[in-house]
């Protein structure tokens, strides 16, 4: 009984309102709620009004259950305690103002990827704000005062609408505020009822990843169909099983690997890439080319391991695993490797990974840590002297592997101030994570964008023509890709790293050997992808027989299945969303949870079937007719891709 009355007493206990904070405080989240449904597609007005009340009673609720806590820390806790409360609940309410543009540039909340970066240390968190765009690394120190002064601006914010609210006092009882809470979460569970009976599901997965807080009483059903699983084990290092590998060549060519941020299918053109535009009649045909991912980390990975980059955090995660195979059968062969990057390639350990522990599968590696008075992607140039001395003062007999990276097309897309700009209008500057842009301003920004492409192909025209004429050009082998796409709202989103599709994934894959062709050369194969790259240079020279079944990728003339792997990125946790392409239709998978260990992993879910151009079809089929259609088109992919399906 005494417990009893104390539950009473506490209830009808009346609380002072600090609503010259919390009322602002709720009209800034109800804007933030707007901000984010702008973020869904609604064909139905009615979808739109439930799921913005719906926004507002789980931002009420919020502010409600904060002003409950608040109650009982005023009434009971130490001062010093309640400041701490204060400047936190301040930090979590500016929160949802930097998680619109968290998710607007990754399609992550703020809490995954404070998460994400916390997992990569400190120093790797830097990388990825820098490499991101988020911040410059010029303007680090902002970053760092915020995070120190804005715990202090919160606590003296609360204590001056403290002193106003008490000036003017509106109490509540404490059961009120519980009963408003109540109700709240009423609201919420039947919503979720509503929407399990009668939405449609793609909205309501839409809303339950866009929306900031969304309490998961009930979940929408993942996927299509549900395929049960298992990738196969990841390969051991294979360099020593391999370390009699003999040249099988005469005359090994000297081979030039270009990577190019952000670098689209399309952007190739007389106009924007007269060099490459050439350059491209000297290479090998394929009907689609496709990245295999729509992040650099992980693009980097499938280029340099040949593996797909559902592997690359299993890997980063075992050390053991560290070298590039494929790279370690190069200098096998005799070649050294030589690396040169206009960014900095330490961004999620992709020199050690990629190049040895000890980077002792690179001769030489040189990246914009040699310039550190140069902000990104100002080391571009200064990159492309270094490669150009290289080729001239090359007096070695040995074969010489070029790996060289180009940062300029990453936005916000440079070019020096020397550099005469060949679009206009161009945008002089762009905040990327703003998406309502007009017509007007996307062409802006596109323009931009081609003009950082057009002062690339004319970097890698003065490569070229060095090599042209050192009579070096017609003997080489000569690689140019992007390390991903780039999207200019063609799916509603812009940059890339955000969802798969065409425009964040398809990119060139241009491939020139010498003159005179290795005569096994055959017909060429209809889809390839980057892990495709390196098995078909190491075929290229007479290595096929001894490195057939080692990786993901095939060599274009031995390719057993013509499809494409792209994933999607996941920062620096295994990759969740992923897609086969055979053509003429690809499947969207993705695995139940965005922060599973995917090699424990025993099922993936269909999310949907398009076409070439991504156009969904088979909507509204029946999961026995989009299975038999999944294993007409996708069998034999889907069997080599995992070591267990059941179809």
């Amino acid at each position: 009984m005494a417990s009893q009355s104390r539950v009473s007493g506490w209830l009808r206990e009346k609380v002072a309102i600090d609503y010259f904070f919390w009322y602002p405080a709720f009209l800034c989240l109800a804007w933030v709620n707007l901000r984010f449904l702008q973020l869904i597609d609604f064909t139905i007005p009615l979808e739109e009004f439930s799921i913005f009340v719906s926004g507002i009673i789980h931002f009420a609720l919020f502010v409600l259950s904060l002003m409950l806590i608040e109650s009982v820390l005023t009434k009971r806790g130490s001062r010093r305690l309640r400041w701490v409360s204060d400047a936190v609940g301040t930090i979590g309410l500016l929160g949802f103002a930097v998680d619109i543009r968290i998710f607007k540039v990754l399609s992550i909340h703020l809490l995954k990827a404070l998460r994400m970066l916390m997992d990569d240390g400190l120093e790797q968190t830097a990388l990825v704000l820098q490499s991101s765009g988020l911040v410059g690394r010029k303007q680090m120190w902002l970053v760092v005062g915020a995070i120190v002064l804005l715990p202090m601006i919160g606590a003296i914010t609360r204590w001056a609408t403290r002193l106003l609210s008490h000036r003017f006092p509106i109490n509540v009882r404490r059961a009120h505020i519980c009963l408003s809470v109540f109700v709240g979460i009423v609201l919420i569970v039947l919503d979720q009822v509503g929407w399990r009976a009668f939405g449609r599901t793609d909205i309501w997965r839409k809303r339950c990843q866009v929306m900031p807080l969304y309490l998961p009483f009930f979940s929408p059903p993942i996927g299509m169909v549900r395929y049960n699983v298992r990738l196969p084990r990841i390969r051991p290092n294979l360099q020593r099983s391999l370390s009699h590998l003999a040249p099988k060549v005469d005359a090994s060519p000297n081979i030039f690997i270009f990577v190019l941020e952000s670098f689209r299918n399309d952007a190739i053109d007389i106009k924007a890439t007269p060099n490459l535009d050439r350059f491209k009649q000297d290479c090998l045909s394929f009907e689609k080319t496709v990245a295999s991912a729509n992040l650099t980390h992980l693009s980097w990975y499938s280029i340099f391991f040949a593996d797909h980059a559902l592997y690359h955090h299993m890997t980063h995660l075992n050390k053991n695993l560290w070298g590039s195979v494929p790279l370690y059968l190069f200098q096998q062969l005799g070649y050294r490797t030589h690396v040169i990057s206009g960014s900095r390639l330490d961004y999620r350990d992709r020199d050690r990974m990629i190049f040895g522990k000890n980077l002792e599968l690179a001769a030489t590696l040189v990246d914009s840590r040699s310039r550190e008075d140069l902000d990104r992607p100002e080391m571009d140039i200064p990159a492309t002297e270094l490669l150009i001395e290289r080729i001239i003062n090359n007096e070695n007999k040995r074969p010489l592997l070029f790996v060289t990276f180009f940062e300029s097309t990453h936005h916000d897309y440079y070019w020096p101030p020397n550099f005469l700009p060949l679009f206009e209008p161009y945008a002089a500057k762009w905040d990327f994570a703003r998406w309502d842009l007009t017509a007007s301003e996307l062409v802006s920004v596109k323009n931009r964008y081609l003009n950082a492409v057009h002062f690339v192909d004319s970097l890698i025209g003065r490569v070229f023509q060095t090599l042209r004429d050192r009579g070096q050009y017609d003997n080489s082998i000569i690689v140019v890709t992007g390390d991903h796409g780039e999207e200019f709202l063609e799916f509603g989103h812009m940059t890339h790293g955000t969802h798969l599709n065409d425009a964040q994934t398809a990119v060139p894959i241009l491939i020139k050997l010498p003159k005179k062709p290795n005569p096994s050369i055959g017909l060429h194969c209809k889809v390839i992808s980057h892990v495709d790259i390196l098995p078909t240079l190491l075929d290229y020279l007479g290595c096929w027989r001894e490195t057939k079944g080692l990786f993901d990728g095939e060599s274009i003339w031995h390719k057993t299945e013509d499809f494409a792997l792209a994933v999607g990125g996941n920062g620096g946790l295994d990759p969740f969303e992923f897609y086969v392409d055979n053509g003429t239709y690809k499947a969207f998978f993705r695995y139940q949870s965005d922060d599973v260990r995917i090699d424990f992993e025993d099922h993936i879910y269909l999310e949907k079937l398009t076409d070439a151009q991504e156009n969904t079809i088979l909507a509204n089929a029946s999961p026995s007719q989009i299975r038999r259609f999944v294993k007409e088109q996708f069998q034999s992919p889907l069997r080599q891709i995992f070591s267990r399906i059941a179809l």
